[in-house]
């Protein structure tokens, strides 16, 4: 595929900064999102392999939270907790929460992995705008 064609293929994508949470990312990162078939696949921008994809059946939420609020706290809390299950992810994607001075959005994704109920956090400048787009991935 060239240029051209990974450019097309990237205008389709959400793109947001992955916080943590996912057992197959370990660390902050700015992802591009699309859905493929009954798969959220995230990439790595303009990039056409996906570094992670996740069933649209195991996706049991997804919620914009405030950073400006106590239940971003709680969000973060909740990844950090996940972050002793699961490693660094969750706890990097604590850090980057509680460092937030902006006021900016966080979208939090709910999946079931395995046994396990992880919170998959989005963030970034453009999570407030993006995040009915990322709803209707799912649809």
């Amino acid at each position: 595929m060239g240029f051209l064609d990974r450019m097309r293929a990237s205008m389709g994508r959400i793109h947001l900064i992955y916080l943590g949470g996912h057992p197959e990312l370990p660390r902050s990162r700015s992802v591009e999102i699309e859905r493929r078939g009954d798969n959220i696949n995230l990439y790595v921008p303009s990039k056409d392999e996906p570094i992670a994809s996740i069933p649209v059946s195991a996706i049991k939420s997804v919620k914009l939270e405030r950073a400006s609020g106590r239940s971003v706290g709680k969000a973060a809390v909740g990844a950090i907790a996940g972050g002793t299950i699961l490693g660094p992810a969750g706890l990097i994607a604590g850090a980057a929460i509680g460092g937030r001075k902006k006021k900016e959005g966080v979208i939090v994704v709910t999946i079931q992995h395995g046994s396990l109920e992880l919170e998959v956090l989005f963030g970034g400048p453009t999570a407030d705008r993006d995040y009915p787009k990322f709803v209707q991935l799912l649809k």
